[in-house]
């Protein structure tokens, strides 16, 4: 059984807190070109301040102002951490770090130490992003300057996000909201929100984080920030998918995806086009899906960001496993997994032992499934993500439910389905629906399995899943063999095709046309045995040869 969570993988684009402000320079010229360039940056991004920052860093450097220097030097390694190159932030920000050092300007020596922090946690390196905070909280603490240790204080909660230490950052946010209240910064608690809400997306509270996404979207539409409005347009989009909404998600990608473009920020244009790709593929749109998710890979591969690459590996690996490409998806895993490891990424782990146990469960190994299943469940309880900790246990029922453990597959799908409908989990409640009515069917308890597989179809109307809809339908057709209803049963699995056939017309790709087919032949033969029993030998022969056609052939 391949469950479509992809985005339950739980990954969002945290927005992290930079306090840009000046002091007053004698220079007031420059010092007003400074801010003009700082006003762009923060309004049309990133890529519209480079050319600015990059002649002001000649200019000043000629006239010898070694404070603007360490400045301008500052934000030109800024923008090439957003605009994701970085190795040359990293090279800018430690040439900025040494002339602030030279001129003794601790309040800018401490957030330049903030920027540093925040490049290493993009590359996975979580010891020394932690040391960078460290040290620029310590020149906050020295100050005094509640802006800079909030700002600090948010981003190091980001590395606890990424470690699994949600408790420890939601407190940590609490105290970063009084911090910027003192302060009056409203762009640092509309980053600050939507990192609240990046917790909650996390752990599955999708309601609860789609609220703090719509109070970030409102500061930031108040000032203007394009690079905001696409964060918060695109988190808010991952919460219409984790509700079920993929219209409405789709939506808002297209415009997190449109301002990340504007603004040259192409690590969230490629989390934008990820998310987008799991909206097309619930829609049964794997082609432009594929298309999305490989495009992202791609950015991903060149920026060098380690967590986002783990997210995107994972995701081709589910989409070639759906497509029937198993081989693919197992490389992609156990790539992700290893990568997660080397920078101790606790939920990138979790969610790629769910997608090593279906790689075992569709190959009949439900053992070996099940205790990577286990695994998972244990480090979803221990880190409290509530989606994996309701995932693993759909797919401990699905391997119990093939190994006739009906009774513990019944109780696994009820905990899983009770988590679900409190995190506001369309998608995972949907799944259990399936699975209960399809316990239900081998159970022999045929009243219940109709009801199941009626209420699994009228679910995916609202909230469309186009692998669990020919499931529900296939199953219903199964019943209805059972109770002796053929006009019925040939009705619903005539209606799986149709989905099964709307999904394979659309992909382009021959080994994908052939893979996504090979554990949905069945239908076309049990489909094929009804017709013939029933004497509509024209109709199975119709079925027989659209079973026959290129791509079954070459599959069988």
């Amino acid at each position: 059984m391949q469950f479509l969570c992809l985005i339950t993988i739980g990954l969002f684009v945290a927005g992290p807190a930079i306090d840009p402000a000046f002091d007053l320079w004698a220079d007031a010229s420059v010092q007003d070109r400074l801010g003009e360039a700082e006003q762009i940056y923060r309004r049309d991004g990133p890529e519209a301040a480079l050319p600015l920052f990059d002649q002001l860093v000649t200019e000043i450097q000629a006239g010898g102002d070694i404070v603007q220097h360490g400045i301008a030097v500052g934000f030109v390694g800024e923008i090439h951490w957003r605009l994701g190159n970085y190795e040359q932030a990293g090279e800018w920000l430690n040439r900025a770090l040494a002339l602030k050092r030279q001129a003794g300007d601790r309040l800018q020596q401490g957030k330049t130490l903030n920027v540093l922090g925040l490049l290493s946690w993009d590359l996975g390196d979580y010891d020394r992003a932690k040391a960078y905070f460290r040290q620029g909280a310590d020149i906050a603490a020295e100050l005094g300057d509640n802006r800079l240790a909030a700002a600090i204080l948010n981003n190091l909660s980001l590395v606890h996000d990424e470690l699994g230490d949600y408790h420890v950052s939601l407190e940590q946010y609490a105290r970063v909201l009084k911090l910027y209240d003192s302060v009056d910064f409203p762009r640092g608690e509309g980053d600050t929100l939507g990192n609240i809400g990046g917790v909650h997306l996390i752990l599955g509270h999708y309601e609860e984080a789609l609220d703090y996404y719509q109070k970030a979207l409102a500061i930031s539409e108040q000032l203007n920030s394009k690079p905001s409005m696409s964060q918060d347009h695109g988190n808010m989009a991952l919460c219409y998918l984790g509700l079920g909404q993929a219209d409405t998600a789709l939506e808002h990608f297209e415009l997190a995806i449109s301002l990340s473009v504007k603004t040259g920020m192409r690590q969230d244009e490629a989390f934008w086009l990820r998310g987008k790709g799991n909206a097309l593929i619930r829609k049964g749109r794997y082609d432009k899906g594929l298309e999305s998710h490989r495009a992202a890979l791609a950015i991903y591969r060149q920026l060098g960001g380690k967590t986002e690459l783990i997210e995107a590996l994972h995701n081709m690996g589910e989409l070639n496993l759906l497509l029937g490409d198993s081989r693919s998806a197992g490389a992609y895993y156990q790539k992700a997994i290893k990568l997660s490891r080397e920078i101790g990424l606790s939920r990138g782990i979790t969610f790629n032992l769910i997608a090593l146990g279906e790689l075992q469960e569709r190959q009949g190994l439900f053992e070996e499934a099940a205790a990577l299943y286990r695994q998972a469940l244990q480090r979803a309880k221990e880190t409290g993500e509530m989606s994996n900790w309701s995932l693993s246990l759909l797919h401990l029922a699905r391997t119990h439910q093939a190994q006739k453990r009906f009774d513990q597959a019944s109780d696994e799908t009820e905990q899983a389905l009770e988590i679900a409908r409190e995190i506001g989990a369309a998608g995972l409640q949907t799944q259990a629906f399936y699975i209960h009515a399809d316990v239900h069917r081998m159970q022999g308890f045929y009243d219940k399995a109709l009801e199941g597989f009626s209420h699994t179809i009228s679910v995916l109307g609202k909230t469309p899943d186009t692998d669990l809809q020919w499931r529900a339908l296939y199953g219903k057709g199964l019943v209805y063999v059972e109770v002796g209803d053929t006009t019925a049963a040939i009705s619903s699995l005539k209606s799986a095709i149709v989905v099964i056939e709307g999904v394979r017309d659309r992909l382009r790709e021959e080994r994908y046309r052939a893979g996504y087919v090979q554990d949905k032949y069945q239908v076309y033969v049990d489909l094929v045995r009804l017709q013939l029993a029933t004497g509509q030998q024209e109709d199975a022969f119709s079925t027989a040869e659209r079973l026959r056609s290129k791509s079954y052939f070459d599959l069988i």
